[in-house]
């Protein structure tokens, strides 16, 4: 167990100014990640509101679930990945900075090792600061 950095972790999340709807790709890809491993995928800037979440993957590993945080606010809990998945899930209207910081774009892993490419999705508008 253990904290993985994403390679999107470094990729930059861009905000119109009109607070149009917007996706902010992140992706890693996992090597036998141990259950309970959590992957950094990106810092999201104060003033984004986080209106849902979209998993992607080609199978990660018998039994292994995801579940996809910002800060410690759960988005979504325990998505089965263990097979192909393409997924959107809507969430209620979240605003990241309630705490008057950037907040952590998290997956963590749990159920078994987790092997191949994981990509999450935040659907989002900026509504600002």
């Amino acid at each position: 167990m253990g904290t993985i950095k994403s390679p999107s972790l470094m990729n930059r999340i861009y905000q119109g100014p009109y607070g149009n709807l917007s996706v902010h790709k992140t992706y890693v890809l996992l090597k036998a990640a141990a259950a309970n491993s959590v992957v950094e995928l990106s810092e999201l800037p104060i003033g984004m509101e986080l209106l849902g979440i979209r998993i992607l993957t080609t199978g990660l590993g018998t039994g292994v679930k995801v579940t996809v945080k910002s800060g410690d606010k759960e988005l979504v809990k325990d998505v089965d990945v263990s097979a192909a998945l393409a997924t959107t899930t809507p969430v209620l209207p979240y605003y990241v900075g309630k705490n008057e910081s950037n907040e952590m774009l998290t997956a963590t892993i749990t159920g078994g090792a987790a092997t191949g490419e994981l990509n999450v999705l935040a659907e989002y508008s900026f509504v600002g600061y």
